[in-house]
């Protein structure tokens, strides 16, 4: 898993540096927050890791004490990466949309809240 952390987080920092200037529009908004959710889903993947490996050799009770802890970081994992197959569905619908209409126009504020929504309800 460690070569899939690296290889994400590289391509997020490249999708970060080529979109940033142009946050304003659509697909580099949509782009920034993919990478945004992917970065978030390594964060947690990386400390949920090294969580269990500090417990590994602890008694039971301190392993019981601090398992909501684990468990709260594998669902923010669990979360940031349906964060992220959502935002490329509706990066999908919207080539589709543009592909079929070229002329028609892709309302940001709708999509925003389109994943604003859907992060509210898997929270």
């Amino acid at each position: 898993k460690q070569w899939y952390q690296r290889r994400v987080a590289i391509t997020a920092g490249l999708i970060v540096y080529f979109y940033h200037k142009q946050y304003r529009q659509f697909v580099p908004c949509m782009y920034l927050l993919l990478a945004l959710f992917d970065c978030l889903m390594i964060l947690f993947m990386i400390i949920s890791y090294i969580l269990v490996s500090k417990f590994e050799g602890e008694s039971t009770d301190n392993i019981l004490q601090n398992k909501w802890v684990i468990i709260g970081f594998k669902m923010g994992e669990k979360w940031s990466l349906r964060m992220s197959i959502f935002i490329n569905t509706l990066l999908s619908v919207a080539r589709t949309i543009k592909t079929v209409r070229p002329f028609s126009e892709i309302k940001m504020t709708r999509a925003l809240l389109s994943v604003v929504f859907y992060g509210c309800y898997w929270i």
